[in-house]
């Protein structure tokens, strides 16, 4: 679900996953959603930012197969669920201090889009935050087509939730962050 549309390259060699990881400020104890989380790259980052303590929770319509690696250790707070995250995802309401999505949004219809918001919004915990990562609304040699992109701002309009920051996160990504409205 990562690489944006059939046929396309994988956009984690474009992303500043420093950048990423500093923008989301995980602290140990923090009970993340990583939705589409494909191969997994964010995943084992997060949980190595837990620092052993929490739990991420690695979600995809497919099985995800989170690889252990010799760099994550924190292998055992890796949760993998295969799920969508615009119908239901089986874990209790206001569970989750953040939820993660990247390069997913752009393909979601709109009855998706209001699926993903109900679930957002059941999901995230007072002063839970949601994370969306997408492409630029320009020309780039990566992602989809144009029409298929969302501006931060178009975004914004979209999410049931209270923008609370905007991030650069590689040349041609943006983090957009929101806060519960609560």
């Amino acid at each position: 679900m990562h690489n944006g549309h059939p046929g396309s390259r994988s956009s984690e060699p474009y992303l500043d996953k420093n950048a990423i990881l500093e923008a989301l400020a995980i602290r140990p104890g923090q009970i993340i959603v990583d939705a589409g989380c494909g191969s997994g790259y964010m995943t084992r980052l997060f949980a190595r930012a837990l620092g052993g303590a929490g739990r991420v929770y690695a979600i995809d319509r497919t099985a995800p197969e989170i690889s252990d690696d010799e760099e994550t250790p924190a292998s055992a707070v890796i949760y993998p669920l295969t799920a969508d995250i615009t119908t239901v995802i089986p874990l209790p309401s206001g569970f989750v201090d953040l939820i993660y999505l990247s390069n997913v949004f752009h393909i979601f219809s709109e009855d998706q889009v209001g699926g993903f918001n109900r679930q957002v919004r059941r999901l995230l915990k007072p002063g839970g935050r949601l994370a969306i990562v997408d492409l630029v609304k320009r020309p780039t040699p990566i992602g989809p087509p144009l029409d298929m992109r969302r501006s931060p701002q178009e975004l914004q309009g979209l999410i049931d939730l209270a923008p609370a920051g905007l991030f650069e996160v590689g040349e041609y990504f943006y983090l957009q962050l929101f806060g519960k409205k609560d």
